[in-house]
């Protein structure tokens, strides 16, 4: 073979490997850029996890859909690591060794055509060794981003159709405004009948009487989430004894409470702390006192849960409540009952 086709086949396969240690640089761009898409998408996949879905067989979906994107996220991040992953890449011998070795060539007393013929063959079988060896591992770096992005692409498709049920839930009051909203419960399917007649009733804005519904419509009832407690506004005319609420859990789900206003000392002797009117300042319940709690109604009007301070706290702090709607008052009464 003629020294010029050598020397051909000497720059073709130094290209080649200048081309293999660049596509290695690109590959590593590529999976840095791919590891912040995968660590931001973490972060919102974690976040949607505790936002509540559309019903709750929409939750369960959704849940389940976050926790696959968070295990498609887990399995392209150590994929990404592994493309990142520091490899021995095979480069050109330095200036100072080739002519270390050419000056041993030469001094063998070999002539000089002999050399430049030697060192031709050597320079074309080290870059064709090391074309094949950095190959191998850009072939390794690029098997390993393809999946990483297969999967990324399969955790944004669940993330984004989780952001579009929360749009889709954002904008379902405005399409239900019309219709009455579809009742359940926290524990079971059904709820207490008295509630539910007073619930529709208090939605549709009909059936009550006139006192209750002006006392209702300037009581106002919400969660402290801090407090890991409720609070109660009465801007009515009624001394109240006891209310009953019912608060929004997920999408129109309800969830049915009573509270009994506190008591001062042992019952059943104990003094009465009436919510009295006109406090357009926060009161919180239940507190501390021995005699504060909140009662959680399930399916009748028999089953019934006490809830002290720390349970209400930990309900609360489970379970996203909003929306809070009073639905009768015990005992409300226009004079101060103090008084008497």
């Amino acid at each position: 073979m003629s020294t010029e086709l050598f020397k051909w086949q000497l720059e073709s396969a130094q290209k080649y490997d200048e081309s293999e240690r660049a596509l290695g640089d690109v590959l590593d761009v590529k999976a840095s850029v791919a590891l912040i898409v995968a660590t931001f998408l973490a972060s919102v996949s974690a976040q949607l996890i505790a936002i509540q879905g559309l019903s709750p067989l929409w939750r369960e979906i959704q849940l389940l859909g976050q926790i696959v994107a968070l295990l498609s996220l887990s399995v392209a991040g150590a994929l990404i690591f592994a493309e990142l992953w520091p490899r021995d890449y095979l480069s050109l011998s330095t200036p100072k060794k080739d002519s270390e070795w050419i000056e041993q060539l030469v001094a063998t007393g070999t002539d000089h055509t002999a050399v430049l013929n030697t060192v031709i063959h050597h320079k074309l079988s080290s870059a064709i060794n090391r074309v094949e060896h950095n190959k191998k591992i850009n072939d390794k770096k690029s098997a390993f981003l393809d999946w990483a992005f297969k999967l990324l692409a399969v955790a944004i498709v669940l993330v984004l159709g989780n952001l579009l049920c929360l749009a889709v839930r954002a904008l379902c009051p405005l399409r239900e405004s019309s219709s009455p909203p579809r009742l359940g419960s926290l524990n079971a399917p059904g709820i207490p009948n008295l509630f539910l007649a007073k619930l529709e009733e208090r939605v549709r804005g009909r059936g009550w009487d006139v006192t209750n519904q002006q006392a209702a419509e300037s009581i106002r009832i919400g969660v402290d989430r801090e407090q890991g407690t409720f609070w109660v506004t009465n801007d009515s005319k009624l001394y109240i004894d006891q209310l009953s609420f019912a608060c929004d859990v997920l999408h129109h789900d309800f969830v049915f409470f009573t509270w009994d206003v506190e008591v001062n000392g042992a019952l059943p002797s104990g003094e009465i702390q009436w919510l009295i009117p006109g406090q357009s300042q926060r009161r919180t319940f239940p507190t501390s006192q021995e005699t504060s709690h909140v009662t959680l109604l399930h399916n009748s009007t028999n089953d019934y849960e006490t809830l002290h301070p720390s349970q209400v706290s930990w309900l609360l702090n489970k379970y996203k409540f909003h929306d809070c709607v009073v639905l009768d008052i015990a005992d409300g009464r226009e004079q101060d009952p103090r008084l008497g």
